[in-house]
Formats: C-alpha cells, structure tokens, sequence
C-alpha cells in the first residue's frame, strides 16, 4: 500500500546514509517527495525503522527512517523536518521538477 502524500519527482543523486550504528552508506537517491525518498544502496546492512541522516553532498542533510527495504535499496520517510531541511528539500525538488 502506497503512503505517499506528495508527488515524488524523478532523480539520481549521489548521497550518504549515515545509520545509528555510525555506519556510512553510498547510495544514489532515484526518487523523491516532500515526505520521503528511495535510495538505492546494496546491501543494505541497516534495518526497518532504523533513524538515519541523507547526507547530501555540498547541500546539507535530511533526517529521516527506514521504511522498506528490498532487493534495490530502501524507502525512506522524512521526520519532522526543521525549517532549513524543509527548505533544502523544497530547494531540491524545485530543482528537479524545473530541469
């Protein structure tokens, strides 16, 4: 069952998942929406509902947890988002819609 509010758009960005065990993750964000994101990282060695942060490369980070994990990487839904990530994701998405 879809939980998507928002209209995700279409992207590939290089990212790092950083997870509470303190492990780093490289992944590529494939798409995205003002309530989450799907990376693509294989393996991934978190789990459902771990806590991690998207580090975004020169943008800034976006906090978020785990929500599905399959065989291409994971679905991630955002937490409450302060207002700088909310305006970095705003920022982002923008970006993409207009390219």
């Amino acid at each position: 069952m879809e939980h998507r509010w928002k209209k995700r758009c279409i992207v590939s960005m290089n990212v790092v998942v950083c997870f509470q065990q303190g492990q780093e993750v490289p992944g590529v964000v494939r798409d995205m929406s003002g309530d989450g994101m799907f990376i693509e990282v294989r393996p991934w060695p978190g789990l459902v509902n771990s806590g991690v942060v998207i580090e975004l490369p020169g943008s800034g980070t976006l906090h978020g947890w785990v929500v599905r994990i399959d065989d291409e990487g994971i679905g991630i839904m955002f937490r409450v988002l302060d207002q700088g990530e909310r305006q970095l994701l705003t920022q982002l998405i923008d970006e993409k819609m207009s390219a």
